[in-house]
Parts: structure tokens; C-alpha cells; sequence
């Protein structure tokens, strides 16, 4: 997190890696005394916390890391979502998706405030009779606020009215149509089915409409037992009115299932924060943190939902507009903000902060200042670093993101992009990748539910099998996986020593090394940050780098967390990437055992790492147990290194209110580059298979779980 750097000088990590990953550096939007991460208040200017710095200045930085370094620098970049106080927000209102330029949004945007008005009414204690009160901790109170919602509130307020037809007007027209023609038609030609209700484009109450000419069609008919003309007209007009009823009671039913959705959603939503064990069990519901956030930014004062509703007829109405989120297992090549969509209607919306969903229409003459402004911004961010993560990508206009990223390669050819892809399907994967020239995909190995799942993401990402049939240098294009950019954790990730183990952070990471394709961490991971660093809340910063306290003379590190194990790895990875070991192997020894091997095809040499992961904290931390041995066919040259994790005599752990601070009871007990007989973890026994071949069988002595060996 950038605005956790004490400055552009100041160190914060050693050389672990080869690239470099920033969130965005410019001005950032605020709520409370916390800087929002990923929601630019200003595009064009640079965040002031780094002070009296230029856009130059950072890109003579970033150009000196990697002249002097030989490290890479990456910048999130994020176009589809601005903070609510952007000043050319107000400005440019059209940029957003508001209840003017957007009037499907009027109904969504009057239950937002229904709801906020609800989250009012609980906090005063309104409801405290039928046991909702302000601390929500029990599932009968989300029945409780289920019925008051469904059976108290929303009824009082009429949305069915967005979807309707104003009856008595209708007919009324209807009439006057009537007299004014003289072609009555058949009764037997008479299909009143045949006229529905035509949506108001304006989303007014009782603004709906139906189709006259087919309305006088199908009830302009002849009546056998009318007497007279004003009789007939009487009973067409009766008809009529009958089918407009109709018609309203359909649209009353297509509000209440759309307002089941958004009451299941708030009850769904208020579980997760207060009652779920895997939330962040809240303890009460405050303004702060309401039932649910508000999808809508409202500029005004709070005042009753009446009034609030009427200023959608204001010239205040391009000011009401509507949040940007996620939404659950949804089509990332549609836009859930427009139209044909009910996401915000019925509350499927994850909602992030304070951010505003761009319009951006479907070409820059849609909206030439919001076109121009992303444009410039990417521009900008081009020319300083030397590659892109697109945030949020999948819900970025595919289109805007071609012509965006088309403008950035004008500024830098060989730009490297990355993405991280919700979409629950690599053939969608492979569109994204595709149309935007995407480097690699960002995949996540806290994916990973147990040691066998870790073992299949190193194999699925992680280069071509052992074994492959050698293939010709020139041979037809074929598909192939999405190159992955694999991540021991990423910001969005839980913590794994809480959600995992002390003990799995090292064996993880390990095994991810040894993937073949590019892997990557987060900052505090292998500092051993028992806690996730919340981009949103967290404004700590980093720990100073000192390189004279953090290399020790002898073999085990000094390096705080785990860090001279990554360092270690990283270099393993590297090694094994330039020296051609493209072919893998996952074996999983036993259920928290597996073994890795990267072949490389010309050589025939391999490495091969085994490491003892733990996803749950295990019973003893140093004892071995029965590990079975390992085969090795062919002669082993060197252990590359074997680590492990051992804890220490430490100060209890505490959470530093100004830096971010990992444990200090924990070190890496680590050894490179030793023979065999040198080690603390394995013994080895020679032995011939039947065809007289050489085969080395080793036995873990001392491995427990944590522990972590590689083998050349």
C-alpha cells in the first residue's frame, strides 16, 4: 500500500523479488481519517502524504529501481470506479450512473433510502418491542426484521407504483379515444391479452403506459346487449379498466419478488456482519455500520423518504449516484448497472465504500470528459511504471478497457498486464485475456482448501507435465492456460496464520516457488502479520528496512518472519525459470505431505521440493511422526536448502498502533547449499532398483510441520 511508505527514500523491504507492485500513488478519497486505497479522489495529482513531489519525481524513482536494482515496478490502475468526492464529479455529474441519466435506478434508489431510514428507526430503538434492537446477535431477530421490513415499512411506501399504470387517467383516455373514432371492431377479433403494460422509460409512479391503438383493437368491440353508444362505450370502458387492474396486480406481484430479493439480501447481509462466525461479527448497528450500506450518495441532509424522493425531480437529481461493487455470480460481460439489470433494485450489489460506478457509454462522444480524463490518468501512470493491474477488471467495460489500454502501449510497447479475474470460468478468462492482452492472471493459492488442492493449483498453473512429448520448435498455434502470476496471499485474502497456521506460511510459499509461472506475495505475509491488512482501514506504516541488522553471519537468518526463506525461493524460482526446468510434477505424499518436481527436458536434471504443510495448528510443532520415505531415482548433488519454522523466547505479541508489525517469537531455521550428510531433516540409504539402477532413498528424521527441503 503505497500510503503506507514512509516516502519514495525510504526502504521498507530487501531485494526478495524482481517486480514491484504499487496501489494507486494519486490523491485518494477519504472517509473519516482513513485513506480509501483503491478510490482515487484525483486522478491527474499524486497522493499528498508523499509530500512535494512530482509525477517526474516517481518516474525518475521508479526508472533508478530499475536501473540500479534490476526490479520492476507495477501500478494498480482503476477506471472503473472514482471516489464520491472527486471534485470533477460535480462537475461532470453524466459520468455516473445517476436517477437522472439513469431512471431505472429511481426505485432502487428510494428503497436505499427506505432502508437507511429502517437503519435510523432500529438504532432509535423503534422496533425494541418485537426484539430488534440495535445489537443484532441472534437469528430470531433477523426473522423479526424480516417481517418488520416485508410487513411494515415497505408497504407503507407503494414501489409497486414505479411499475404501474395510473388507471383512472388510462381509462379516461381511453374514453375519449373511443368517442373521437368511428371503427368499432368485432368481438370475436378481440384478444385483450395482446395488451400489456409498456414500462415508463422515466421510471415515474403510475407512469406506465399501454398501447392505445391495440388497446382500442382488442376493446373498441361490439356490445350484443348494450342499448346505446354510450352504453357500449360504458362497458368497453369497464373491460378496459378490469385489464388495467389486472395488468397493476402482475406488477405488483414483479415488485414484491423483486423486494423479496432485496430483503432476503439485508438479512442475508446483516447475518454475515453480526451473527456468522466467519464474519466480522459487528456489535451493534450503528450509522457507521447500518444494516446494509448505502448504494446511492446522497448529497443532502437526511430528511423524510417523501422528500427525498422528490428530489429525484430536481435539478439535484444528477447528484444522486449510484456506488460501485460486486456482484455474485454474475456475467462480467454485462454491465449490472444498466437498464435490462435489477442489481441495485434487489440488492445483490456489494457495494464498496464510497466509490461511484463510471458511465462511460459505449463510445467517448457518450461522455467526452469522462473518456478524456481516464485517458489522460493512464497516460500518466504508462510513462511512470512499467506495467498495469487492472483493478477490477471483470466488471470494467471490456471496451473501455481495450481503448485504454491501447492508448497506455502508445506510451509503453512492452507494458506487462496483469488482472485478477472473477469470473468463475476460465473460457470468460480467456476473452479478457484475449481482447486486452493481459500478461498474466493473478490466481490465488489461499484457494486452497487443504494440501491436496494446494498440490493441483502448482500443477494446473505450473508448467507442462513431467514427461511431455518434446515439442518442435515451429508446430500450429494451439490453446493454452492463461499464464497465471500465482499468489502465496493477496489483499483481499483472510490471514492465513488465522485462518491456517503459524506453521503454513513457509511450506506454502514454498510449494508456490516451484510452480512454473510467475508467483508473487503480499507485504506483511512474510513478515508473519498475524492479521489481514485491511486496505480500507489499516493507514500504519510499513517497518523501516535496515539491511546492517537483517543478515546474520551464520547460516540461520536473522531476517524478521520468514523473509530470508522467501529470498532463498525466490531465487530458487528464478533459477529454475531461466535454466529450462519448464516440466512439473506434484506428488502428494500423505495427506499434509507433497513433493514437487521441476524436470528440465534438456539437462534431465531436477529439483524436487518437499514440504509438510499446515492448515490446521498442529498438536506438537516439533514432533515428526511417521513420514514415509522418499525415492529418489537417480543421485542426489546437493541440498538446496532446508528451512523451518521454530519459535523463540519473544516478547508476547502486540499490535503496534503506528507500524505494521509481524511476530517476533518465530524465526526461519534455515540451511543452503549442504550435502546430504549435513542435514538435520533427512538420512540417506542407497539402494538398487531391478534393472541395477542407481536409486537414493531418504528418511525424514526431523521433519515436522512447517518444515520445508529441496533437492538438486
Amino acid at each position: 500500500m503505497s500510503r503506507s511508505l514512509f516516502g519514495l527514500g525510504e526502504a521498507v523491504t530487501g531485494r526478495q523479488g524482481d517486480r514491484l507492485q504499487y496501489d494507486p500513488l494519486h490523491s485518494l478519497a477519504r472517509t473519516g481519517r482513513i485513506k480509501l486505497v483503491l478510490f482515487s479522489e484525483d486522478q491527474l495529482a499524486l497522493n499528498p502524504l508523499f509530500g512535494d513531489i512530482s509525477f517526474d519525481d516517481v518516474e525518475n524513482f521508479i526508472r533508478r529501481w530499475r536501473m540500479e536494482m534490476g526490479v520492476l515496478s507495477i501500478c494498480d490502475v482503476v477506471w472503473n470506479h472514482t471516489s464520491f468526492d472527486s471534485p470533477w464529479l460535480k462537475e461532470h455529474p453524466e459520468c455516473a450512473y445517476n436517477v437522472k441519466n439513469s431512471p431505472h435506478l429511481r426505485p432502487a434508489y428510494v428503497l436505499d433510502r427506505i432502508l437507511w431510514h429502517a437503519t435510523l428507526d432500529v438504532i432509535a430503538g423503534k422496533y425494541q418491542d418485537m426484539g430488534i434492537t440495535k445489537i443484532i446477535d441472534r437469528e430470531d431477530q433477523l426473522e423479526g426484521l424480516r417481517d418488520v421490513i416485508s410487513n411494515m415499512i415497505l408497504p407503507k411506501y407503494k414501489l409497486e407504483q414505479f411499475y404501474q399504470v395510473d388507471n383512472e387517467a388510462t381509462v379516461d383516455r381511453f374514453r375519449q379515444l373511443v368517442r373521437a373514432t368511428d371503427k368499432v371492431h368485432p368481438a370475436h377479433e378481440s384478444a385483450p391479452w395482446k395488451v400489456t403494460l409498456v414500462q415508463d422509460k422515466e421510471y415515474k409512479r403510475l407512469g406506465s403506459q399501454v398501447d392505445m391503438d391495440l388497446a382500442l383493437v382488442h376493446f373498441n368491440i361490439f356490445r350484443e346487449f348494450a342499448e346505446d353508444e354510450e352504453e357500449r362505450i360504458d362497458k368497453c370502458c369497464s373491460a378496459f379498466k378490469h385489464h388495467l387492474v389486472e395488468l397493476n396486480h402482475h406488477a405488483h406481484l414483479a415488485m414484491n419478488e423483486d423486494l423479496r430479493h432485496a430483503v432476503d439480501n439485508l438479512i442475508a447481509n446483516v447475518r454475515y456482519h453480526h451473527i456468522e462466525d466467519h464474519g466480522p461479527r459487528l456489535t451493534k448497528v450503528t450509522e457507521e455500520n447500518p444494516l446494509v450500506k448505502c448504494y446511492f450518495r446522497n448529497y443532502g441532509p437526511t430528511m423524510e423518504v417523501e422528500e427525498e424522493e422528490a428530489v429525484m425531480d430536481t435539478d439535484r437529481a444528477p447528484l444522486i449516484m449510484a456506488s460501485n461493487g460486486w456482484v455474485m455470480g454474475d456475467d462480467p460481460l454485462k454491465n449490472f448497472a444498466e437498464s435490462s439489470s435489477k442489481v441495485y433494485l434487489r440488492r445483490e450489489l456489494i457495494n464498496w465504500g464510497d466509490s461511484i460506478k463510471l458511465r462511460y457509454g459505449e463510445k467517448p462522444e457518450d461522455c467526452p470528459f469522462l473518456w478524456n480524463h481516464m485517458m489522460e490518468y493512464t497516460r500518466i501512470v504508462a510513462r511512470m511504471f512499467h506495467g498495469f493491474r487492472i483493478d477490477n477488471c471483470h466488471s470494467t467495460p471490456i471496451h473501455v478497457a481495450e481503448y485504454l489500454l491501447d492508448e497506455a502501449r502508445r506510451v509503453r510497447s512492452d507494458l506487462y498486464v496483469i488482472a485478477e479475474l472473477f469470473t468463475a470460468s476460465e473460457n470468460i478468462d480467456n476473452i479478457f485475456v484475449n481482447r486486452l492482452g493481459i500478461n498474466s492472471l493473478i490466481r490465488e493459492a489461499m484457494s486452497a482448501g487443504d494440501a491436496h488442492e494446494q498440490g493441483r493449483l502448482i500443477y494446473r498453473y505450473g508448467g507442462e507435465p513431467v514427461g511431455s512429448f518434446i515439442q518442435p520448435p515451429k508446430r500450429p498455434l494451439s490453446p493454452s492456460i492463461a499464464h497465471a502470476l500465482l499468489m502465496d496471499v493477496t489483499h483481499d485474502n483472510q490471514c492465513p496464520i488465522e485462518v491456517r497456521s503459524i506453521y503454513d506460511p513457509l511450506p506454502s510459499t514454498a510449494l508456490v516457488s516451484m510452480a512454473s509461472c510467475a508467483t508473487g506475495t503480499t507485504k506483511g505475509f512474510d513478515d508473519l502479520v498475524p492479521h489481514q491488512i485491511h486496505v480500507v482501514t489499516d493507514d500504519r506504516l510499513y517497518c523501516s528496512w535496515n539491511p546492517e541488522t537483517a543478515a546474520g553471519s551464520d547460516s540461520r537468518s536473522t531476517y524478521r518472519g520468514i523473509l530470508a526463506a522467501k529470498a532463498a525461493l525466490n531465487n530458487l524460482h528464478q533459477t529454475l525459470g531461466r535454466s529450462g526446468y519448464t516440466q512439473v510434477y506434484v506428488d502428494q505424499l500423505d495427506e499434509n505431505i507433497i513433493a514437487v518436481t521441476r524436470h528440465s527436458p534438456g539437462s534431465h536434471k531436477s529439483v524436487i521440493l518437499v514440504a509438510r504443510t499446515a492448515f490446521n495448528h498442529p498438536e506438537n510443532a516439533n514432533y515428526t511422526g511417521h513420514v514415509a520415505p522418499l525415492c529418489i531415482p537417480g543421485q542426489v548433488e546437493e541440498i538446496i536448502l532446508e528451512a523451518r519454522l521454530v519459535s523463540k523466547d519473544a516478547p508476547f505479541y502486540k499490535k503496534s498502533d503506528t507500524h505494521i508489525n509481524g511476530l517476533t517469537s518465530f524465526e526461519v531455521d534455515m540451511r543452503q547449499h549442504i550435502q546430504i550428510f549435513s542435514s538435520k531433516m533427512v538420512e540417506l540409504h542407497n539402494m538398487d532398483d531391478k534393472a541395477g539402477d542407481l536409486v537414493q532413498e531418504l528418511d525424514f528424521v526431523s521433519f515436522p510441520p512447517g518444515s520445508v527441503i529441496a533437492f538438486k
